[in-house]
Order: C-alpha cells, then sequence, then structure tokens
C-alpha cells in the first residue's frame, strides 16, 4: 500500500492529457464544428491532437504565417514567418510572449497586419484580447474594461468581435459585447434570446450554468442564430433579421446534434450538421421558416459527419469540404471540384493516416498539407504544378521514430451480437503466436466521456506504452459517439455491464489471436474510463491483473443523487443511468457501483485523484481506497494537490512502476489462450435491463470475428 502526495506539475514533453484537447477546441477550424454540437463530457480526451491541425494560421494574403511555440520557461510565444513565392517560410519573428505557464491563444487574423491573441494581462489571471502587429511594434489591450474574456470570435468579416467576459465586481457573470476592432469601443449586447420561449433561466447571469454559447452570422456579417444553454442541451434560435425577434428551432441533446454550420449562399437557409431526422449525422440544409430539412448535401452510409469548411467566395456550393467519421476513422471528402484534384493527388502520396488541407492558393501554385498519421503529424507544401509534397515542419519539434506503433484498426462481434469497433496497437510490431519472447503484456484504455471515441489518429498516451513493451487496446465500446444515434443508446443503463462487457469481449478477441498475454492485461481509465477500471476490477476480478483508475467514479448513486447539474442534464443522466427515485433503478446502480463490491477484487489497484477535482470528486477514490483496505485488498493512491480532471504528466512515473511491478511475466498457462474458449451461441445472453446477480463476476466470454 503506497500513498503519494503531489503538488506541482512537471513539465513532461510527450504525454496526451484532457488539456490538450481543451486547447484544441478554441481553433478557427474547430470552432466550425461548435454550433449545437452535443460537447463530450469534461473528461473526454481527444483522440489525437487535434490542436496540430491548427498549429499555423496564415494571413488573409498568405504572406505570412503565424503560430505558437514554447519557451525555455514555459512560457507561450506568438511567432511570424513570412512566406516566399515558393512557399518557404523565412526567418520567425517573436510578436507576443505570455508568462511562463500562462494559456495564450491565437485566434487569427484581423486583416492583413494584426492577430488577434487572447491571454492573461501582466501576472494575474484575468484573460484580455490583445491586437498584435505582424511585426511585434505595437500591441493593444481591446478588452481592459471588460472583464475575464473567455471566449471571443471574429464577425462581420473582421470589423468586430463578439466578447463574453466574466465582470469581475461579483466573479460569475458573464456579459456579451461587441466590440469594434479599430476604435475598440465595446457595446453591451445584453441578453441574447429574448423572447419567451426562447428564453433560459439566468443564461446572461449565472456563470455556472451557461456552459455553452455561440452565434452563427449569415454572409452579410449579422449575427442571426443563437445556441446557449447548459452543455449539451442548449436551445437554437433563429432570426429572420437584425431586428426581428428571436424563436426556437431546434433542442440539439447528447443524442441528437443540430450544428449550425453557416448560412447558404443568398442567407434563406442554415447548412446543419445534424441527426435528429436521422441516425447518422448528415450534411443537409434547413429552412428555419419551415422549420425541417430541404435538402441533403453530403451522407455517407454508415458515417457521421463531423464537419464542414464553408465557402468564403460566393461561387457554387456553400461547402468546400466535408469531415466523416466511420468506425473510428475520420475522412476529408471535398466538394468542390478544383480542391477535390488538389485531395486526392496529395492522398495518393500521403496513404496513412488522414489530412486536412488549406485552401489551394491557385495563382502560386501550393498549398499546405497538414498531416495527422498514426506515428505523428506532420506540415507539408505540396506544388501543384510540378505534383511534389515536400515535408516541411514536424509540430511540436516531436522526431517521431519509424518504429513506433501503429492503431490497427478491429471489428468484433459483442456476446448479444452488437458490431464493436476499436483500435489494437502492439509495441513495435505485431507479435505472432509462437514467436520468441511470447505475446506481450496489454493495457486495455479505456476512453472517457463515455458520449466519445477513440480513433485512428496519432496518440501520444498509446505510444507512451507501446514504447515501453505495452500493447494497448481501446474499445469503441456502446455508448460511444460517432457510431449513429442506436449504438449511442445502446448504451443506456448499460454501465458495469453491457458497456463493460463489450471491453472483455475485445479482450477475448485480442487473445484468441495471440497478440497478448492473458495473464497479463491491465485496465485503465480516466473519468468513466475510471470507474470501467474499477467495474473490471470488482465486477469481473478473473481477468484483469491490475487497474489504475484517474478521476473514476466508484459510487453511482451518489453521482445520480447529488450531482450539481441543470434540470435538462440531471433528466438526461437519469434516463442514462436511472432515476433514484425508482427501486428497480437504483438496484441496478447498487449493482453496477464498485464500492458496493471491494470484497470481490483480486489484484492490485492504483486510485489517483486530484483533491479538487471539478468534474468527479475526490470522494469517489478516498472511499474506494478506505473499502479496498478494509476488504485486506492491495491498492496504491495518487492524491494530487491540484483541481484538474485528467491524466497530470507526474502520474506517469507511478504508472509505469505499478505495471512494471504487477504485470511482471507469470510462468504458467495463459488465463485465455482460444483453445478452451465457448462458442458465442454456447452463452447465455443477459436480457436487456437485468442486473448482475449479487456476487456473481461477469463471465469470460469470447468474441467473434466479424
Amino acid at each position: 500500500m503506497t500513498d503519494v502526495s503531489v503538488s506541482k506539475t512537471p513539465s513532461v514533453p510527450g504525454v496526451h492529457d484532457a488539456r490538450r484537447a481543451a486547447r484544441a477546441a478554441e481553433s478557427p477550424r474547430e470552432d466550425t464544428r461548435a454550433a449545437g454540437a452535443p460537447p463530450a463530457d469534461s473528461a473526454s480526451e481527444s483522440p489525437s491532437d487535434p490542436s496540430a491541425r491548427a498549429a499555423n494560421v496564415e494571413s488573409p494574403k498568405r504572406n505570412l504565417v503565424a503560430g505558437k511555440q514554447t519557451s525555455g520557461d514555459g512560457g507561450t510565444r506568438i511567432v511570424v514567418q513570412p512566406r516566399a513565392r515558393n512557399g518557404r517560410l523565412g526567418e520567425a519573428v517573436v510578436v507576443f510572449e505570455g508568462a511562463p505557464d500562462a494559456r495564450v491563444t491565437l485566434h487569427g487574423w484581423l486583416g492583413d497586419s494584426n492577430l488577434l491573441v487572447r491571454a492573461p494581462a501582466g501576472a494575474s489571471q484575468v484573460n484580455h484580447v490583445w491586437k498584435v502587429s505582424s511585426d511585434g511594434r505595437t500591441r493593444v489591450d481591446m478588452t481592459a474594461a471588460l472583464g475575464d474574456v473567455s471566449r471571443v470570435r471574429i464577425v462581420d468579416r473582421g470589423a468586430s468581435l463578439l466578447v463574453y467576459a466574466t465582470d469581475l465586481a461579483d466573479g460569475k457573470t458573464i456579459k456579451r459585447y461587441l466590440v469594434d476592432a479599430s476604435t475598440f469601443e465595446a457595446r453591451d449586447t445584453g441578453r441574447a434570446l429574448d423572447v419567451e420561449d426562447a428564453s433560459i433561466e439566468e443564461s446572461g447571469e449565472d456563470a455556472r450554468g451557461l456552459r455553452y454559447r455561440r452565434d452563427v452570422a449569415d454572409r452579410n456579417g449579422v449575427v442571426r442564430v443563437t445556441v446557449e444553454g447548459p452543455q449539451g442541451f442548449g436551445k437554437v434560435v433563429y432570426r429572420s433579421a437584425a431586428d426581428a425577434p428571436y424563436r426556437v428551432i431546434a433542442r440539439p441533446n447528447f443524442y441528437e446534434s443540430f450544428v449550425v454550420l453557416g448560412f447558404t449562399q443568398d442567407n434563406k437557409r442554415l447548412i446543419v450538421r445534424s441527426n435528429i431526422e436521422t441516425d447518422r449525422v448528415v450534411l443537409a440544409e434547413f429552412d428555419p421558416e419551415l422549420g425541417k430539412q430541404t435538402r441533403i448535401l453530403f451522407v455517407e452510409p454508415g458515417a457521421d459527419v463531423t464537419s464542414a469548411v464553408m465557402k468564403e467566395d460566393g461561387d457554387g456550393t456553400a461547402v468546400r469540404e466535408v469531415l466523416t467519421m466511420k468506425n473510428g476513422r475520420e475522412r476529408q471528402r471535398i466538394v468542390d471540384p478544383a480542391f477535390k484534384r488538389v485531395h486526392d493527388a496529395v492522398a495518393q502520396k500521403l496513404g496513412d493516416g488522414k489530412f486536412t488541407l488549406t485552401v489551394p492558393d491557385f495563382e502560386a501554385g501550393f498549398c499546405r498539407v497538414d498531416a495527422d498519421g498514426s506515428r505523428g503529424p506532420s506540415v507539408w507544401l505540396y506544388d501543384i504544378a510540378r505534383d511534389r509534397l515536400v515535408q516541411i515542419a514536424r509540430p511540436k519539434g516531436r522526431d517521431v521514430p519509424s518504429t513506433q506503433s501503429v492503431k490497427r484498426p478491429i471489428q468484433f462481434r459483442a456476446r448479444d451480437g452488437l458490431r464493436v469497433s476499436g483500435y489494437f496497437s502492439a509495441p513495435q510490431r505485431m507479435p505472432t503466436r509462437g514467436g520468441t519472447g511470447g505475446p506481450p503484456p496489454m493495457v486495455v484504455l479505456v476512453h472517457s466521456g463515455p458520449f466519445a471515441s477513440d480513433g485512428a489518429g496519432y496518440d501520444e498516451q498509446v505510444q507512451w506504452f507501446t514504447s515501453r513493451g505495452y500493447a494497448v487496446l481501446q474499445v469503441n465500446y456502446r455508448g460511444s459517439s460517432d457510431y449513429g444515434k442506436a449504438f449511442a443508446r445502446a448504451g443506456d443503463r448499460q454501465w458495469g455491464r453491457a458497456m463493460q462487457t463489450d471491453l472483455a469481449d475485445g479482450v477475448d478477441y485480442v487473445l484468441r489471436r495471440g497478440w497478448a498475454d492473458g495473464r497479463r492485461v491491465a485496465i485503465m481509465g480516466l473519468s468513466y474510463g475510471g470507474y470501467a477500471a474499477l467495474a473490471g476490477a470488482t465486477l469481473d476480478p478473473k481477468r484483469y491483473a491490475a487497474a489504475i483508475s484517474i478521476g473514476g467514479l466508484s459510487d453511482l448513486a451518489k453521482q445520480v443523487v447529488d450531482i450539481d447539474v441543470s434540470p435538462e442534464q440531471k433528466a438526461f443522466m437519469y434516463e442514462r443511468h436511472g432515476d433514484p427515485g425508482n427501486a428497480a433503478d437504483m438496484t441496478i446502480i447498487h449493482d453496477t457501483s464498485p464500492l458496493n463490491f471491494a470484497e470481490r477484487v483480486k489484484h492490485p489497484v492504483l486510485l489517483m485523484h486530484a483533491r479538487r477535482d471539478p468534474a468527479v470528486p475526490v470522494s469517489h477514490s478516498e472511499r474506494m481506497a478506505e473499502a479496498l483496505r478494509t476488504a485486506g485488498k492491495s491498492v496504491e493512491t495518487m492524491f494530487v494537490d491540484r483541481d484538474t480532471h485528467a491524466v497530470d504528466d507526474d502520474m506517469y512515473p507511478v504508472i509505469e512502476a505499478f505495471l512494471a511491478k504487477h504485470l511482471a511475466r507469470r510462468a504458467g498457462k495463459p488465463a485465455t489462450d482460444g483453445s478452451k474458449v465457448k462458442p458465442i451461441s454456447e452463452h447465455r445472453t443477459p436480457a436487456r435491463g437485468s442486473a448482475p446477480s449479487a456476487g456473481a463476476a461477469i463471465p469470460s466470454l469470447s468474441a467473434r470475428p466479424v
């Protein structure tokens, strides 16, 4: 039994955590995806590092490129590089430098000669918005008197900014301002939702309830769509003109998405990314006057449209490109014909992984390519006339060796016949049955959310494990996003049940192929993933040789009863997990709470938690540790003195030591080697809605290959 208390986070590069996903959400490209989207929970980690796609921002004339760099003291610099006609970048000039550990956000260009930067003012933690010249000689605080800026958007074609700031007088009131980009004059726009049906209680007053908000302007720069509300449950309201009243046109939730990307060329209809009328997310035109979709612009069977990039010009279609997600793999689909020819040529040359293009500059004859292959992100320059692709940068200065692991997509049938997808990553190369040294130990890495999913892109956390000799299994269990509404709803009231057995079925799929040692399998995760790790240790105790829970839940009853969220979120939670007022639901919740079954644990458990975790109270891990110790079980803990909900860098040495200690090679036959696994037809499938019987572990069943 070991206890570790940590108060500081040392900077250890090369480890992925949820903070990068939060930073990436502010990229200009990602911002087009956000209006009305059902966001993942606060614990959700990005499967790759999407911030790499927004690492550089070109000026409107494309003669300057701005980007971020890390300074020696841990601060962030904004640098600008000139671009020659041949596409080569010149010497970088530092135009803005933030304080050590300060969060600096590059929002884009204001015209051709100024940048928009959000950063703390001086030594304070109050964020201001700065207008910074491209040569770094001038810097103006545009929001000095507005308070702590939490969000900013460029509107009116760069003439104005929409700024959301917390009033410093009371520390909780959020106000929205329209700031003139030239004079810096700020006008308080007041409540965005001002009609009876569209009003959200305390929408502009209570920062706790205002989790999500965005305004969408038409092609004349007039804001005509506003999304506001608690996380994942916003109302989308629309007005026909600047002086017309708002009215509700959609009420998205975690399962039903209604993302307004922009307006059609004539400003009469909306371009939306939605699955309200379908199982999968499609790209469609929506007529706000009729209140329905009038035309589907893009649909791909079995795939969700995850993003679309709008065209700025008035020629042809309003959409330039579409991103889709199918079986965990994101693909770029080009709608614009000229753009598509360039995209297809680049795709032939890159092959591995996904990539995005800047809009080709056909006059200059080049475009930039941001690639996110399974071995890491990189930046390329494509010469259109010569059909030549040249690598010009690798973000973060990372030198990725060719021996790093490649994610192998897998697909299997769960014990009830549901098709489930995931990824297997072997250390350096895929092991073979009977090969020298035998199969490696494996970590089942469970994504958080749970309404989220793991993807095919580069994942630093996966590479961290595989570089240390561990295979990694990632399963997009039922209830995950990006596989349609029906698949997501299949996870309702299945915590610790079918969602958990999907993980077990994935493990059996891997073990039957001899890819990992069945006696050396650990399970680990953050948030929901932490819960799944504890559920594995208590509800399926023979399967996993070790379990690591980071910020995980142990008592579902406490979570459902005590959680302080909006009424909409609470109703959703009751639907997904169970109603505390219903005796049958509470039986299920009791039978799937790891805290109640500490005596079943057979192998070591590591509990890691921030003492001021904003998403999952530390008491979940504290009480679980006490229960395990009372039951005489092997438990180690690490409580860090922070207010984060993430896998922090200083946790990795502890994780490494824990796994090295408990996944050391063992003598004897693997627990499951595939030779005596019963076919799926011989097993009874529990009825939907039934709870595990008291004292019964989830049986070890084999997954059937597709």
